[in-house]
């Protein structure tokens, strides 16, 4: 069996993400003509041999700070700026008083963005060695990402103090200067660099963004033409130069440019809403509307996907970029490009617990429950004390329907975690589906107790007990549920239905009403607000509802069968039966067509005709509950009292639990003090 080192280092290999093994030093190996060959190689750009020569000194001389230095600065050069670190932290605790080890490492973090340490290691560089250009240039730039322009300003001349020439230092000195709205000096140094080196690309850039901010349309053109020349995959020129074109009213070649920027940078946020603009000017308003869309909805990250793809295309070799990225890529949707940045981190390192853990949620997201499980394991694996990896597993298996799986996970969470709420609230769920009432309701209001702030565990506790014919309690977990997420629907909805089988009709109605227009399109809340209407004497608007619902759905056999019974509550006997029977011949399996059927039938005194078309859907589900009820009650109706206690015993039996209802049922009246009937009736739980 190949141990997990041996196999990430084989999966490493096989993508080509890294060279072979350190070479082992042999006997006799000098490190000092080690780093001499290495660094021949280093400056003849041979960096993988170079790399190869500074590892076999390092393996030969382990504390040679100048070995170790160099395999950090290699790596670097290499973009592999996250492996560059450990070396080069070795590199600064062997020899701490030089400062170029100490800059390296601070390069280390800048090339990943990682701007704290970076600081602190660049700002020791520069007390140790004053007068260094690199030292201050970098840790300029350091300031100007963290928005330290005077610090920044401070930094870059200080640079260019030490070497006039340091054409990156004057370019940023100006870009810092425009930040800070020295437009005029700005501008200055723009041109100073551009008498220097007309070759660059990026003096231009900025140089036509000043003129476009100050109104200077034609000189920008110019000047980001310019830009474009140089470097055509530059994005943000082509995005500035469209807008430039928009304030020359040349809005086809605008609309092209920010074509350009977008197939460049399909996550540009700016570049699709300047696309938007152009067209809309244009006359051309679905596309534009389509382009306004896609800006809003990468508004909130584009920026920051944009600055991420800079620091992979710094770092190809880092994990922990594309972890980063893939994050932002799934805040929009972007499922598949997330999914794919995810699986190559985990090429690069097959033991990186959290990008399993991401990569489980990406699939749950894409529907993939049972894929996302096994990819949570395989955080889980990894790193068995992490609880929200184990939860996020737990949930997945019940997702999928592993409850008794998921209950495992679930308290394992708890038991490192006792104030874990969600891990109970999900405990108590996976709990009511595997029929265990009374854990159930014990980790629900555990739940409740950590957290009394969510609304889900008292949701939760009010569907257990509607499940369990306790209605009183549900109605009273559902208005908790309610003070914590007044806006919920399906809360709403749960209450009203709750309140419907209790016979709080108007109440009943309120509930779902509100309900329904907090989810206008959902058909099953609008058909319970049909069933309160008709309970609460407002039968006409039951009708009405369910004719505008039948426009959308003219054969739908459930929304005709309901028509039915609402036109029956109404009296309208001709038009109900006409209904109903035309729900039935549509969908004849439907037992529910047929009790619905049978309760118009009886409300016209139809009796006999109510009790066949009941026996007609208990064929159809003879172990259902409330057929047999109901089949006990038509024949109570019928006079039948041995008939309707047999069927009211085989209800019970199917599990028939409502005790309030059997209470209240004005069929069983006759039966009441009748021994065999009693003795059914206590076996019902009250």
């Amino acid at each position: 069996m190949i141990r997990s080192g041996a196999l990430r280092l084989l999966c490493l290999l096989a993508c080509g993400l890294v060279p072979p093994a350190t070479p082992a030093a042999g006997k006799g190996d000098d490190a000092a003509k080690l780093v001499e060959e290495g660094t021949a190689l280093f400056e003849a750009g041979s960096l993988p041999e170079a790399l190869a020569r500074f590892q076999k000194a390092v393996a030969a001389e382990p504390r040679r700070a100048e070995a170790q230095a160099w395999v950090g600065k290699t790596l670097l050069d290499l973009k592999r700026a996250a492996e560059a670190e450990a070396p080069l932290r070795l590199a600064v605790e062997l020899a701490p008083s030089e400062p170029e080890f100490r800059f390296l490492l601070g390069m280390s973090f800048y090339l990943r963005a990682d701007w704290e340490p970076a600081r602190q290691h660049l700002e020791a560089a520069t007390r140790m060695r004053r007068g260094n250009a690199a030292d201050s240039y970098y840790l300029g730039r350091v300031y100007l990402n963290t928005s330290q322009q005077a610090l920044a300003e401070d930094a870059f001349r200080s640079a260019l103090n030490a070497n006039p020439d340091y054409i990156p230092a004057r370019l940023h000195l100006a870009i810092t200067l425009r930040e800070r709205g020295n437009l005029g000096d700005a501008e200055v140094e723009f041109q100073r660099i551009l008498e220097r080196d007309a070759t660059q690309p990026l003096p231009y850039y900025y140089l036509g963004s000043l003129q476009l901010d100050r109104g200077d349309y034609p000189a920008a053109r110019a000047s980001l033409e310019s830009s474009i020349r140089l470097d055509p995959a530059f994005e943000a020129s082509h995005f500035r130069l469209g807008l430039t074109l928009i304030n020359l009213k040349q809005l086809d070649a605008a609309a092209a440019e920010f074509q350009r920027a977008i197939d460049l940078n399909p996550y540009y946020d700016l570049a699709w809403q300047g696309m938007g603009r152009a067209l809309a000017r244009l006359g051309r308003t679905e596309e534009a509307e389509k382009a306004m869309a896609r800006f809003q909805v990468l508004e909130p990250v584009g920026q920051r996907i944009t600055f991420l793809r800079q620091v992979l295309a710094n770092s190809p070799a880092s994990s922990r970029a594309r972890l980063d990225l893939a994050a932002e890529l799934t805040k929009i949707d972007e499922l598949g490009p997330a999914r794919s940045l995810l699986e190559q981190a985990l090429q690069i390192d097959p033991e990186f617990a959290e990008a399993y853990a991401r990569l489980g949620r990406v699939l749950a997201l894409q529907g993939d429950t049972e894929g996302a499980a096994v990819r949570y394991f395989d955080a889980v694996r990894r790193d068995p004390g992490n609880v929200e990896y184990r939860y996020q597993f737990g949930v997945t298996l019940a997702r999928a329907g592993y409850c008794r799986q998921a209950v495992v996970q679930f308290l394992e969470v708890v038991a490192r975690n006792p104030e874990h709420a969600a891990a109970y609230g999900d405990l108590g769920t996976c709990y009511a589906q595997l029929g265990d009432v009374t854990r159930a309701e014990q980790s629900l209001r555990r739940a409740a107790e950590i957290d009394p702030i969510p609304a889900a565990p008292y949701a939760n506790l009010g569907s257990l007990y509607a499940s369990g014919g306790r209605l009183d309690d549900a109605i009273a977990q559902y208005r908790l549920a309610l003070q914590r997420a007044p806006e919920d629907a399906d809360i709403r909805f749960n209450l009203g239905g709750a309140l419907l089988e209790t016979g709080a009709f108007v109440e009943a109605r309120t509930e779902l009403e509100r309900a329904t227009a907090l989810r206008p399109g959902d058909r099953e809340m609008r058909r319970s607000l049909a069933r309160a209407q008709v309970r609460s004497g407002q039968g006409e608007e039951a009708v009405r509802l369910l004719t505008e619902m039948l426009r959308s759905e003219p054969k739908d056999a459930v929304l005709i069968s309901d028509l039915g019974a609402a036109l029956g509550a109404l009296g309208r006997l001709d038009a109900a039966e006409r209904a109903h029977r035309s729900a039935i011949q549509l969908d004849p399996r439907s037992p529910s067509h047929r009790l619905q059927f049978a309760e118009t039938l009886a409300r016209a005194g139809r009796g006999a005709e109510a009790l066949e078309q009941i026996e007609a859907a208990l064929k159809i589900a003879p172990n259902e509950p409330e057929i047999l009820y109901r089949l006990a009650a038509a024949r109570a109706d019928q006079g039948d009292a041995a008939g309707a206690t047999d069927a009211l015993d085989k209800a019970v039996d199917a599990g028939f639990r409502d005790g309030r209802r059997l209470g209240a049922e004005p069929a069983f009246a006759g039966l009441r003090g009748d021994p065999r009937f009693e003795g059914v009736v206590a076996r019902v739980a009250p």
